[in-house]
């Protein structure tokens, strides 16, 4: 469970209960018994991932804009001979 949440990026909300009803029904945990605090939250790890790709396609399309807007601007600037 724990590699499909981190290859998949998405979050689990109560970690605790998921890993207590796993235990209850034997489930292997071995390597889950370090996670049960992970240091950081895979839900704000998510949400950062998710922010970070929206603002980069944010500026991959600003930049775009702007530089069509200066290959128009310089094309209509451009004197006809």
């Amino acid at each position: 469970m724990k590699r499909y949440v981190n290859s998949q990026k998405v979050g689990v909300f109560f970690p605790h209960l998921v890993t207590a009803l796993c235990k209850r029904v034997g489930v292997p945990m071995a390597s889950m018994e370090q996670s049960m605090k992970p240091s950081r939250s895979i839900i704000d790890d998510t949400l950062y991932t998710k922010y970070t790709e929206l603002r980069e396609k944010q500026i991959k399309e600003l930049n775009k804009r702007q530089q069509e807007m200066t290959v128009a601007l310089a094309s209509s600037q451009r004197k006809p001979n």
